[in-house]
C-alpha cells in the first residue's frame, strides 16, 4: 500500500496552464453558418420540375411551403432514408370522392423529392404519378417518422420506377390501385435497391 501523495508534493505534477496563456491553446474558430433552408427551385432541363400531365396542381398543393420541420432525405448520400406522410384528399384533388378506405391522400419523399400517384386530373384514366411537384415542405404533409427504410437507389432509379408505374399495373383505382399502393409499391422498390420486381 502507497500512501496517496498529494498533487502539489508529486514530481510528476504539473499545474494546469489557464488556455489562454498554454502556448498549445488555439481558440475555437466558429464553423461556417449554415445557410438559410431554400425550397428546391426548378431549372431547365430538370427531370423533375414539371408535372407531366394537363390539368391545374391540386388544392392546396404547395399554397403554404415554410414547414421546413420535414425529413431530410439526402440527395447525393450512398444510402439515403424515405418517409411516408398524408395530405388530406381536399387538398389534392378539385372533386368530392366518396370512398370507405382511410380518406387521406399518401405521399413518400426520397432524396428531398415527394412522389406520389393518382393526381394531375379528375379523371381516374388520366391521373398519373408525380416526382417533385410538390414541395417537400409543403405544411399540407403530415410526416410519419420514424423512416419507413433506407435504400441505395437513385433518385434517377426512383423516378423511372413512378414514370413506368401507370405502363406495368395500370390506371389509378379507388380500391385496386391508388395512392396508398403506389407508395407501398414504391417503398418495396427502394428497399430491394431497386433490383427486384414488385407485384
Amino acid at each position: 500500500f502507497k500512501p496517496r501523495v498529494p498533487e502539489k508534493e508529486d514530481p510528476a505534477f504539473k499545474p494546469r496552464v489557464p488556455e489562454k496563456e498554454d502556448p498549445a491553446f488555439k481558440p475555437r474558430v466558429p464553423e461556417k453558418e449554415v445557410p438559410a433552408f431554400k425550397p428546391r427551385v426548378p431549372v431547365k432541363g430538370d427531370p423533375v420540375a414539371k408535372p407531366r400531365a394537363t390539368g391545374s396542381n391540386p388544392i392546396g398543393t404547395n399554397e403554404d411551403t415554410t414547414c421546413y420541420d420535414n425529413p431530410q432525405s439526402s440527395p447525393n448520400a450512398a444510402s439515403a432514408p424515405f418517409f411516408h406522410g398524408t395530405t388530406p384528399l381536399s387538398l389534392r384533388r378539385d372533386v368530392d370522392e366518396v370512398i370507405n378506405i382511410r380518406p387521406v391522400h399518401r405521399v413518400l419523399i426520397f432524396r428531398n423529392t415527394v412522389f406520389e400517384w393518382g393526381v394531375g386530373a379528375n379523371d381516374f384514366a388520366d391521373k398519373v404519378a408525380w416526382e417533385g411537384v410538390r414541395e417537400p415542405s409543403d405544411c399540407s404533409v403530415s410526416w410519419t417518422t420514424p423512416a419507413a427504410g433506407s435504400s441505395t437507389c437513385t433518385l434517377q432509379q426512383a423516378i423511372a420506377f413512378s414514370r413506368n408505374y401507370k405502363t406495368r399495373y395500370g390506371t389509378y383505382e379507388l380500391f385496386g390501385n391508388n395512392c396508398h399502393d403506389y407508395v407501398n409499391r414504391l417503398m418495396n422498390y427502394l428497399d430491394c435497391g431497386c433490383t427486384c420486381t414488385v407485384a
